[in-house]
This record gives structure tokens, sequence and C-alpha cells, in this order.
């Protein structure tokens, strides 16, 4: 699975589908509704989209579907609603880089000699809710390693309450951005190879988290 921070996630597969011609997009009920959504009608563009993208149907249900706008390796998407037999817009994201679900950012915390066989990398993580306070680990790192790249994912473990958990009246958990730091083993010598983020749909530079 995949998705965008704050959004509900969707199968990988989805981001292989090749956008429609655009006018088909938008003639039905609920592509009107979304065209209504986006487009002014003192410009007729959309100032939450960039034009040149492209738009989809990423799923659709019975009263409800999301449309995806793709541009380059980056989605938006919106989810339209139908009651009482019309659709309407009832959220939407920014463009994203998608991400595998799970995974998150890292970079590399210091550059890797040409000789190394290990990368040490700094990934974006939370305080934990079970137990209170605790950070949330990595759960595994996968490594995808070729001739011309390295590509790294960082999955987080899921926090979820163990078996038989009571939370105590009132309990609440704020969280709080954190970093880990994990050493990732490679089969060979990094030498000239492009270190990647695998968790990143398709796979691209690791974050800088000094910035």
């Amino acid at each position: 699975m995949a998705g965008c921070s704050g959004e509900a996630s969707f199968p990988v597969s989805a981001l292989a589908k090749v956008p429609p011609a655009q006018d088909t997009v938008f003639d039905d009920e609920a592509g009107r509704a979304l065209r209504t959504f986006l487009f002014t009608p003192r410009t007729g563009q959309s100032s939450l989209y960039p034009a040149e993208g492209k738009w989809l149907v990423l799923d659709r249900g019975q009263s409800s579907l999301r449309f995806a706008h793709r541009l380059g390796p980056n989605i938006g998407i919106v989810n339209a609603e139908r009651k009482g037999g019309k659709w309407s817009i009832r959220g939407w994201t920014s463009p994203c880089h998608p991400r595998l679900a799970t995974t998150t950012r890292w970079g590399v915390a210091a550059p890797g000699e040409a000789t190394a066989t290990t990368i040490t990398v700094n990934y974006v993580t939370g305080t934990s809710c079970y137990p209170r306070g605790g950070m949330v680990p990595a759960e595994k790192v996968d490594v995808v390693e070729s001739e011309a790249s390295v590509a790294i994912a960082v999955y987080l473990k899921r926090d979820v309450p163990p078996p038989g958990f009571d939370p105590p009246k009132n309990y609440g958990c704020a969280g709080v951005g954190m970093e880990g730091t994990e050493v990732v083993k490679l089969r060979a010598p990094l030498g000239a190879r492009t270190v990647l983020d695998g968790g990143a749909i398709p796979p691209a530079a690791p974050d800088d988290l000094k910035n």
C-alpha cells in the first residue's frame, strides 16, 4: 500500500494508472462536482493544483470516490462523496511524493566513503503512546542494491496499544517529532552508487534533515 501523510492509503498499483482524456474525468456527476470545486468562474483555472497535471479516478465505491491529480512523481487527492443523490467534495490533500505505507523520511547522517559497507541514517519518527513518552522505533529496514544505486526504505513500528491495555480516564498522547538512527549494512562497498530513499514512489533522493 502507498499513501500521503494524513490521507488514507491506496494500492501501489493505482499509481500505474494512465490518466484518461481529461474531458472524460469531468463528464459525470462526480466529475462535475470536482470541476466546480477546482475551477473559479473568473479564471477558469484551479489555484490548488498545477494546470499541467492530469486527473484520474484513483478508486471508486458506491457513494464515494477519490480523484488523483498527477504531475511527475507527485500526487494530490480529492475526496468526493454522494449524499441524497448529490456529489460533493469532502476534502483534499496538497500534492505530495507518495510513499510506501509505514515508511518514513530519512537522511544520511554523514557522507559515506566509497569503501564503506555501512550507511548511518537518521529517520523521522515521533513519541509513542504505548508506552507514553517513548519513541516509535524503526521496525525494519529494506535495502535494494544495484550497480547504480542503493535504495533504503525505513519502516516504522505501528504504534498500537498492547493486548489488554485499559487506558486510564482522560488518557491523552501528543505526538512530538523525534529522530532515530539506524546503521544500514551493504552487501558491497558503496563506491560511486547513488543513495536513494526506497520508501518514496518512485525512489528519490533522501531528505536533508539538517534543514
